[in-house]
């Protein structure tokens, strides 16, 4: 997992991993817009942060 310089993320967790379903709660210090992209089989989280 890359995470670079995201000072509002407080903590990650993989909540579930099954019927090739993977599930992250996250946890941040703040209301912040986001937005869930993918590519293939990849997912993108973009969070918006200062």
């Amino acid at each position: 997992m890359l995470i670079t310089d995201l000072h509002l993320l407080r903590a990650y967790v993989m909540t579930s991993d099954r019927h090739g379903r993977t599930d992250f709660v996250l946890g941040l210090g703040d209301a912040v817009d986001f937005r869930v992209r993918n590519h293939g089989t990849a997912v993108f989280l973009d969070v918006r942060h200062w």
